[in-house]
């Protein structure tokens, strides 16, 4: 993302000071995210010779600074957690030129949790899971279409398919969270089969991505449902994992699917035998990434040093743990976890209550949950789109303990959620 780009945030920044009140802040919100998601790969275009998906990032993050000075809630957190950031992402220019891109691309997911705290009622869980689901199949046709036709992208000598999206593996991740997003909505809100029929679709698009990684983290995601929810049925921890185990059987004996398993049959974690496969070619660039880590092993080396691949030769570090050791150190990975963990305490909150936030909370569970295990082997938390997402539905979630905090009333979000066809 050429810093170029930051000049975009001026007219946004006074657009949304002056327009912000009287702007459908949530639909624009969601029409930039699904434009997003139709740029991020094979169609992203150019804008004044900067690509799209950057300006669209940028429009993101100018939204939510006007979203946080109008509103405050949660603005001067970030403030202070985004300075910290960037005096961070100083150090890692001495590593990669171009670290600064990922450090404004992480601010635009970040935005995007400020915006929707910042909203005067808050979403109806219908409404988030639609955006979802709309920003998914937006990819997920053009995935279809690569498969039926032999297009996509070919990783290691394999024809994956990547619809919208920069990499079959991104693309993944946005389908596994698309697709529990309509599980969870069919168990939670209402059983609509449109829901099984949109999870099926987009079941499909995943095989066809042929991600080993997606099809973990969807059982994840839906493991961490029944397993972390104190919401579900018992008919439900039942058909869940016979949904799960569906799944996994469906991609091994798919032909991508089976191609897929079969590069890890022989597997030699020692490398004596050489990198053979994508995962042992993952733990041979973990071991090289990791001698940076030596190099400042409590404060890391700065925040996007090693995303660009700069590091190593132009490929990220496939781990997000190894990569935030690297990057920010042992104080950096404490930080992290508390915010996980403290995260994931406020959505079993949430969960517990009968309202209809509740499902948002079980849904931003199961995401956060499938990502964290994603992140393993992948660059989870790089994929802005799946980012974008993951930001809605957590904020969407907590907006009433956040809008607390600020002293709104709870009658506002009562009346909101009584006219809402969405809710």
């Amino acid at each position: 993302m050429p810093a170029e780009l930051l000049l975009f945030i001026a007219p946004v920044l006074l657009l949304g000071l002056l327009l912000l009140r009287d702007l459908p802040v949530f639909g624009l919100l969601a029409c930039l995210i699904l434009a997003r998601a139709a740029f991020d790969g094979p169609f992203n275009l150019q804008v004044a010779g900067n690509p799209l998906s950057g300006v669209l990032g940028i429009l993101i993050l100018g939204l939510g600074i006007a979203s946080g000075i109008r509103g405050w809630r949660g603005f001067i957190p970030v403030l202070a957690l985004g300075g910290v950031l960037f005096v961070s992402s100083q150090s890692a220019l001495l590593f990669d030129a171009d670290a600064i891109s990922e450090y404004i691309r992480l601010m635009s997911v970040i935005a995007v949790f400020v915006i929707v705290a910042n909203l005067r009622s808050r979403p109806g869980p219908r409404a988030v899971v639609t955006v979802i689901q709309l920003t998914a199949l937006t990819s997920a046709v053009f995935s279809l279409i690569q498969f039926a036709t032999g297009g996509g992208l070919v990783v290691d000598g394999v024809l994956r398919a990547t619809g919208t999206m920069a990499h079959p593996n991104s693309a993944a991740l946005l389908y596994c969270m698309a697709i529990s997003a309509s599980v969870i909505a069919y168990f939670e809100l209402g059983r609509r089969r449109l829901d099984l029929v949109v999870a099926a679709v987009l079941f499909v698009a995943l095989l066809s991505t042929g991600s080993v990684g997606g099809i973990v983290a969807l059982a994840a995601m839906l493991c961490a449902y029944i397993l972390l929810s104190p919401r579900v049925a018992r008919n439900v921890r039942i058909g869940v994992p016979v949904l799960a185990a569906a799944g996994v059987i469906g991609f091994l004996l798919s032909p991508l699917g089976a191609e897929r398993v079969s590069e890890f049959v022989s597997l030699d974690l020692s490398g004596a035998s050489g990198e053979r496969n994508s995962l042992e070619w993952r733990i041979g660039r973990w071991q090289d990434v990791l001698t940076y880590w030596e190099q400042s092993p409590i404060f890391g080396v700065g925040y996007g040093a090693a995303a660009g691949g700069a590091l190593l030769n132009g490929y990220p570090p496939h781990n997000e743990y190894v990569r935030a050791i690297v990057e920010l150190g042992l104080l950096g990975i404490v930080v992290i976890a508390i915010l996980i963990v403290a995260t994931l305490r406020a959505l079993r909150r949430v969960a517990r209550t009968g309202e209809a936030a509740g499902a948002l909370a079980t849904l931003g569970i199961a995401m956060l949950g499938g990502m964290l295990v994603n992140a393993i082997a992948e660059n989870t938390f790089m994929y802005s789109v799946p980012g974008y997402l993951l930001a809605v539905t957590i904020a969407s979630a907590l907006w009433r303990p956040l809008r607390s905090t600020s002293g709104a009333s709870l009658q506002s979000m009562k009346t909101y959620e009584r006219k809402s066809h969405f809710a």
